[in-house]
């Protein structure tokens, strides 16, 4: 395999005290070791902790508050808030179903629904913080726990309906039979296996529902 080193990004993955290499050769090139990486838009670190990822999105989101704090006058209120849906929300809610619930991020979601709130004063120009947070509620915008819940339980009722992990169970098992890889496709197919984490979708929803608070 030919790597091309300017589009190639290493981290090795740390277990306990394990001391990583900071940099290593390949194919006589030297290559640095990272800590942190960031896959579609998604920052984790070697231990696959994604706190950097909420520190990004905390930066950014404080940056775009001051920009919309500068428009806010300019525009209506239901204007005002189509742009920061477009613009605040969809930058600080992407992904997160995958990394708010992360172990080192559950401990900082109050800052979240700081930044949250923030961005609604802004919408009604509360420059004194005189309105308590169940009147922003009022709005209609999801808190960031309401958001990530409500796109997980979106994406499994998907997954129900369109009948996903049978029609790939399907998928695999056919491609396993016509494969000229498999010298006994009789055996080759194990019907435990072929479903999306070894179980039916029912017996997963049992377990993932009650999670949902709701």
């Amino acid at each position: 395999m030919v790597v091309n080193q300017s589009k190639t990004e290493l981290m090795m993955m740390q277990i306990g005290k394990t001391i990583l290499p900071e940099k290593i050769t390949l194919l006589g090139s030297e290559m640095s070791v990272l800590k942190e990486m960031k896959v579609l838009g998604v920052t984790f670190d070697n231990r696959l902790h994604l706190d950097a990822q909420l520190s990004n999105v905390m930066k950014k989101a404080q940056r775009m508050i001051s920009g919309l704090k500068v428009i806010r006058e300019k525009l209506s209120e239901e204007q005002f808030l189509r742009v920061a849906t477009a613009q605040y929300y969809s930058a600080m809610y992407y992904g997160i179903q995958v990394w708010l619930n992360d172990s080192s991020v559950k401990s900082q979601k109050e800052k979240l629904n700081v930044l949250h709130y923030k961005l609604l004063r802004v919408a009604l120009m509360d420059w004194k913080r005189d309105f308590p947070r169940e009147m922003l509620d009022l709005l209609g915008r999801s808190k960031p726990g309401e958001f990530a819940d409500y796109s997980f339980a979106s994406t499994i009722i998907k997954c129900t309906i369109s009948n996903e992990p049978a029609r790939q169970a399907e998928m695999i098992k056919k491609n396993s039979y016509n494969t000229r890889r498999n010298p006994d496709k009789q055996k080759f197919y194990n019907n435990a296996m072929g479903r999306v984490g070894w179980q039916a979708i029912w017996n997963r929803m049992s377990y993932i529902v009650p999670k949902l608070n709701f």
